[in-house]
């Protein structure tokens, strides 16, 4: 086999398994669809049990929009925020990105949202990450 058909057929496996994980990750059906509440339900009751569960994982939340903002030049939002005892909070903070911004439409508080990310941890709220609308 001459050395460019080598070169040819590497390019090409590279390009498929590139492809394969892109829409494995941001299309097909999420591993899990629930609301806001009991994502973050679940990790309130033990985190450790809920985070080997979902960890890495697509989820689909819908929940109450509570506030947005942007850190880092990332867009993000809360869904579902609530007070848990003195200094503990629970919620959904959903991450999109950078280019994101400028696409998300105005949400007004307590308006039902459904977005879908990978679960990454909780701080303070379930993290999700590389969310979409």
């Amino acid at each position: 086999m001459p050395w460019w058909e080598s070169l040819l057929f590497i390019t090409v496996a590279i390009g498929g398994f590139v492809a394969y994980g892109y829409w494995s990750t941001h299309g097909g059906e999420p591993d899990y669809t629930m609301t806001a509440q009991q994502l973050a339900a679940e990790y309130q009751q033990n985190e450790v049990q809920a985070h080997g569960k979902y960890a890495g994982k697509t989820v689909r939340v819908t929940g109450a929009y509570m506030t947005s903002g942007v850190s880092l030049g990332a867009p993000w939002v809360i869904l579902d925020a609530k007070r848990e005892g003195l200094i503990g909070v629970s919620g959904v903070q959903c991450h999109f990105g950078r280019g994101d911004a400028a696409s998300l439409p105005r949400f007004k508080e307590g308006q039902r949202v459904s977005v879908t990310g990978e679960v990454a941890e909780k701080m303070m709220y379930v993290q999700l990450m590389d969310c979409e609308l």
